[in-house]
């Protein structure tokens, strides 16, 4: 997922190769097993544009997480649960439309998913999304 964040920036190829990097980012994205790296790169441009922005930089936790989230367990459960936040806060907060290379994203993630079930079995599966789920 690093290097997903550092391709986001361009970093692998440069700013004149902007597309280099969203294929390149696709392609690192495989093994983690969800699709997330064409999506990441466009609210993750808003984070650093608008940094402690409510509303546009879906980073910062919302109000609710805020209030809720307040006791040492509660506490807890919210970083056991921070992936599931991360992921969806922005679908709730700041919506967007889908591109067609989120789309193009999603389909070869899919492909990569079923490919690996078919050669490897289920275990490899889980595995792969366990480990990513863990990584975070």
């Amino acid at each position: 997922t690093l290097a997903i964040h550092e391709i986001s920036h361009n970093f692998a190829f440069g700013h004149h190769k902007a597309l280099w990097n969203r294929w390149f980012g696709m392609f690192i994205n495989l093994p983690v097993g969800v699709p997330y790296s064409i999506s990441f790169k466009r609210y993750h441009m808003d984070h650093h544009r608008y940094l402690g922005a409510d509303g546009i930089n879906v980073d910062i936790p919302t109000d609710f997480e805020g209030w809720f989230f307040c006791t040492t367990f509660r506490k807890f459960l919210w970083v056991i649960l921070q992936p599931l936040f991360y992921a969806f806060r922005p679908l709730l907060i700041n919506p967007k439309p889908i591109s067609h290379l989120e789309i193009i994203n999603t389909v070869a993630q899919i492909t990569f998913d079923i490919i690996v079930y078919y050669v490897f079995g289920i275990k490899s599966l889980v595995y792969m999304l366990a480990a990513s789920l863990l990584g975070l």
